[in-house]
Formats: C-alpha cells, sequence, structure tokens
C-alpha cells in the first residue's frame, strides 16, 4: 500500500539519458523535500496496517463473542427443555404413584370387607 504523493511542479527532476536508461536528477532542496514525502508515506502506511491489524482484531473478538453468545443462549434453551422434561416426567411419576395408591387403598378396603363378610358368615354359621 503506497500512499506517495504526485511530485509538485516544484519538484520537477532533470533528466537525463544513460546507456538504455532514464536518470532522474534532484536538487539537495528537492532530495530532501522526497525524503520527507517519502518518511510521512511510510509512517502513514505504517499506521494504516497497524490499524488494519487492529480492525481485524477487533472483528474476530466481536465474532468470537457473537458466536459465545450463541453458543451460551442455546445452552440456555436445551437447559430449559430438560428441565421441562424432567417436570413432566416427575409428574407424570406422580400421577402413577398417586393411581397406584388408589388401587393399594382400593384392594385393603376390599379385603377389609371380605375379612369382616367372612367373620359374619363364621358368626351366622355358629349362631345357627
Amino acid at each position: 500500500m503506497a500512499s506517495c504523493w504526485s511530485f509538485s511542479q516544484g519538484l520537477t527532476p532533470t533528466v537525463q539519458q544513460a546507456t538504455n536508461d532514464t536518470l532522474f536528477c534532484f536538487s539537495v532542496v528537492q532530495s530532501k523535500e522526497l525524503a520527507r514525502r517519502l518518511a510521512t508515506s511510510a509512517y502513514n502506511d505504517s499506521l494504516a496496517m497497524a490499524l488494519t491489524r487492529e480492525n481485524e482484531r477487533l472483528y474476530t473478538l466481536v465474532n468470537n463473542q457473537t458466536r459465545q453468545a450463541k453458543n451460551l443462549e442455546l445452552k440456555v434453551r436445551l437447559t430449559n427443555i430438560a428441565m421441562e422434561n424432567q417436570e413432566r416426567t416427575i409428574q407424570a411419576m406422580e400421577d402413577y404413584l398417586e393411581q397406584q395408591d388408589k388401587v393399594l387403598h382400593r384392594s385393603k378396603r376390599e379385603k377389609r370387607l371380605m375379612a369382616l363378610g367372612l367373620a359374619a358368615l363364621a358368626v351366622l354359621s355358629v349362631v345357627q
């Protein structure tokens, strides 16, 4: 990335031909101005590169944080689903236990009634 400025009218070099090569000759003042401009351009280029690297790093950081946030949201959603499933399972087990408890009470009542009936029959058979 080169950000060199174009030469102004004051920096027009003297052009000389030397063995199939074109040479541009500058005065000392022009050379100093060119050196200053090149140093400024190099500094600006280094700043631009540093800012580009910093921007890339920040974009990567933001992307990572976004990805982590999405992963955490997914974990929360999956945890909520698991909790709902556990609550349904617990409710189904409580319903089953309640039903079994009713069956047990009914069978106990039936056994008591049968025992009472047998006792009544035994008393009636002894009395007669």
